[in-house]
Parts: C-alpha cells; sequence; structure tokens
C-alpha cells in the first residue's frame, strides 16, 4: 500500500509542475478523480462486450473524471 500512495503522490505533484497556471488541484481531490477513474475502466473492462476486427476488447475512454480534474 505504501508504495501505490507514493505512486499517487508522485503523479500528484508532475502534474502539479507540468501545468502551474491552473488552479492547483489538491491532493484528496486527485486521489478520487483518480479512484473513480480506475473504477470506471475497472468496470468498463468487465461489461465490455464490443469487439474490433481482431476480436480484441474495445474500451471506451471515461473522460468523465478527466473533466473534472482539468476544470479544478
Amino acid at each position: 500500500m505504501h508504495l501505490l500512495d507514493l505512486a499517487v503522490n508522485n503523479c500528484w505533484l508532475i502534474h502539479r509542475a507540468a501545468d502551474p497556471a491552473n488552479k492547483p488541484v489538491q491532493l484528496f481531490d486527485y486521489r478520487f478523480l483518480m479512484g473513480e477513474q480506475l473504477l470506471a475502466t475497472a468496470v468498463a473492462d468487465s461489461t465490455c462486450s464490443d469487439t474490433d476486427d481482431g476480436g480484441t476488447k474495445r474500451r471506451e475512454s471515461t473522460s468523465a473524471a478527466t473533466n473534472q480534474l482539468q476544470q479544478k
């Protein structure tokens, strides 16, 4: 668990440093949105029935959490 926390904190720091002109996102909000994104991806993977020509599963991107993160 510790390494996961460290990775999330590092991602948050990189996110803040990458675009300092935008309003900074609080760590709690960043973690919450990241969790929502991961859960949405897991649900999309488990319920995905669409396939492309190669027979592999195709996943639509879940951009709602990404849009919320960019707005803050």
